[in-house]
């Protein structure tokens, strides 16, 4: 019950970030090769992210938690931009 539940969100995510993928394309923000593949892509890698973020991981690095979510922010939002 709860993994079919995780899949639907899962599916869910990766429909949202297709769809901000698509449209940061067809602005020409974007250059991405396959909108598809790099929205499972990234979903995955920023689901990666989940545990360390919950532990606080980031902060016994040296990292602010805000700044964490900035950093992330810029990756996703400007790491793709053309």
């Amino acid at each position: 019950k709860v993994e079919q539940a995780r899949k639907n969100i899962d599916m869910h995510e990766v429909v949202l970030l297709k769809g901000i993928l698509k449209e940061g394309v067809d602005r020409g923000d974007f250059r991405i090769t396959s909108v598809s593949a790099t929205a499972t892509i990234l979903h995955y890698a920023l689901k990666g992210l989940d545990v360390p973020y919950i532990r606080d991981n980031f902060t016994e690095m040296g990292l602010e938690r805000l700044r964490v979510k900035e950093y992330i922010a810029d990756l996703v939002l400007y790491g793709i931009k053309k």
